[in-house]
This record gives structure tokens, sequence and C-alpha cells, in this order.
């Protein structure tokens, strides 16, 4: 059963809650060099995923308004995509496009049940896990779904943001439990 859900929280709890901005001198520190110190340091620390390691693009000629692009691998080799923006002099602005933090997670879960269940008697939770999630090319993760009358029986439970401008998801959960 597919059902389309919008999240009722502003898109940017979806993907965009973690990112920030830095200052940067054009003399002494590429935009490059200062995205990377700002991802591994504090954005790290916000998506909770442990030690990064990041690679920007090559900005060739650094202004107002460039744009470039940093990927991160976390320890579990999963790769985080964040957008770079040179947005005033000697600043950066940098948001995540690709992970779900764990605040907005339970959001999805508790909707996903609502969206799939609403008034069924049924005890149905989906569990997408206790912290924060990358999600794949496909802007899909994979969540546990299970009753409560059977709940060593694992469903997958497939949620997929299927616009990050507004938040909206679907979600879809196997007929078939896991092997």
């Amino acid at each position: 059963m597919v059902k389309r859900f919008l999240l009722l929280t502003a898109p940017v709890l979806v993907l965009g809650a973690c990112g920030g901005s830095f200052e940067f001198q054009i003399g002494g520190q590429s935009a490059e060099e200062a995205a990377i110190e700002l991802i591994d340091s504090d954005l790290a620390k916000a998506v909770g995923l442990g030690p990064l390691t990041t690679t920007c693009d090559e900005v060739v000629e650094p202004e107002v308004g460039s744009e470039f692009t940093c990927r991160s691998i976390t320890g579990e080799g999963d790769t985080i995509e964040w957008a770079v923006l040179i947005d005033r002099e000697d600043h950066i602005d940098v948001q995540s496009q690709n992970v779900v933090l764990l605040p907005t997670l339970e959001d999805i879960e508790n909707n996903a049940v609502e969206a799939l269940y609403g008034d069924n008697p049924l005890e149905v939770s989906i569990d997408c896990g206790d912290r924060s999630r990358v999600l794949d090319q496909d802007n899909t993760m994979i969540c546990d779904a299970a009753t409560a009358a059977e709940p060593t029986v694992i469903h997958d439970a497939t949620v997929t943001i299927t616009d990050t401008e507004t938040g909206a998801f679907d979600v879809l959960v196997s007929d078939e439990p896991r092997p």
C-alpha cells in the first residue's frame, strides 16, 4: 500500500535543517577550505553521524553568487551532499541536501503511521532509527514497521521524500515480513 503524504512542517526540516554559515578570508582560506572546515566540525556534530571525510568541487573564480558542491563520507560509507553558496563577501552558506535529522525522523514516523492507518485499530509503529539518516540517491530510506500484536515481525517501510521543497513523502510498507 502506498500513500502520499505531505509532511506538515517547514520543508527546511526535512533536508535543509543541517546547515550553517562560516566566515572566510579569500586571501588566506579558499571557499572550499572554509566549507570543509565548517562541515567537518560544526555540521558533523549537528548531523551526529560521527567524523566525516569531506571534499569539495573547486571554485575557479570565487565571487558572491558562486555555488559549489561538497561531499562527505560517513564512517558507515554513506555520502552526504552539501550545497555551498558564497552568499556575500568573505562568507559561505552550507546546506545539506540528503540528510534527515533525528527530530524530523520522529515526525516522519508519526505522520507515516497516521497517513497509512489513520483510525485503524491496529497498533502500528514505524521506526527509522535513533540517529540522523542519509537518504540514498533516490531520496529513500528503509525503516522498520511492526504491529503491537507481532512486534518481532518486522516489515520494510520504504520512505521516499518526493518533494524536497515541500517535504512531501511517500511511504510503502511491504506486505511480506523480512526474512
